[in-house]
């Protein structure tokens, strides 16, 4: 059943902004899960805000820039060149405000290009230092883990951090050291990563030299992490 006219695109940013209520919201995700064509319409007006600010992350201020100065585009253009690279990526759904919906909802909606008895791969990819936003994406991970296990489907759940996102993994900030070792121990599925540019920035910018949580790896930038698994078929949903 098709739900896309039903539905205007002022009405899908209120839901990306977290501004419909409860009897709003749930009239829309019982739609996204019966209208795929709804469902990519959501993905791509959330597309464009998510990948503007990926790259606004990803392109160093100029006072980490050690070579010598030549002219450089100016970032709304660099932003536009990215989003050009991006347009053919799909499956692209994400919300600020994990609390409504849950990420078992979002991810639910967002992976139907996946056959049920194909292994399902989650990037969770989390650019916040809020400790209550951190907690809460541990615990939908948990739980999503726990639900398809117990459905006897595996699940591969990739957890990227950067930016202020990378308090999750250090050593001397992450207030969750202890449960992503138990996580770890628990769910052979699960992998946490950094960006190594957010880790470059920090030792340039601050002198900082950080330490990673040892169930964490180091990947070459979040951004190119993106991409990949994107290719390779990967759910993706930004916190």
């Amino acid at each position: 059943m098709k739900h896309t006219e039903g539905f205007s695109d002022e009405f899908l940013n209120a839901f990306i902004d977290g501004q419909l209520d409860e009897a709003e919201r749930s009239r829309l995700l019982a739609a996204l899960r019966e209208d795929e064509d709804l469902s990519r319409r959501l993905c791509r007006l959330r597309k464009v805000r998510d990948m503007v600010q990926l790259a606004y992350l990803e392109i160093p201020d100029r006072a980490s820039v050690r070579t010598p100065p030549r002219p450089r585009p100016h970032r709304g253009r660099a932003a536009a060149a990215l989003l050009v690279a991006l347009a053919g990526l799909g499956g692209w759904l994400a919300h600020d405000r994990m609390a409504q919906p849950s990420l078992a909802e979002l991810a639910e909606i967002v992976q139907t290009n996946t056959p049920a008895g194909d292994t399902w791969q989650l990037v969770i990819h989390i650019t916040t230092d809020d400790t209550y936003r951190l907690r809460t994406a541990l615990e939908e991970t948990e739980n999503l883990l726990r639900r398809n296990q117990a459905r006897g489907r595996k699940v591969m759940v990739e957890i990227l951090t950067n930016g202020r996102g990378l308090k999750l993994l250090r050593t001397d900030t992450s207030p969750f050291a202890q449960r992503i070792r138990r996580m770890q121990q628990e769910y052979q599925t699960v992998r946490f990563a950094a960006c190594g540019k957010t880790i470059q920035r920090l030792k340039l910018e601050q002198g900082l030299e950080v330490g990673l949580l040892p169930e964490a790896v180091v990947v070459p930038s979040a951004l190119a992490e993106i991409m990949k698994r994107q290719q390779e078929g990967w759910t993706y949903i930004r916190i």
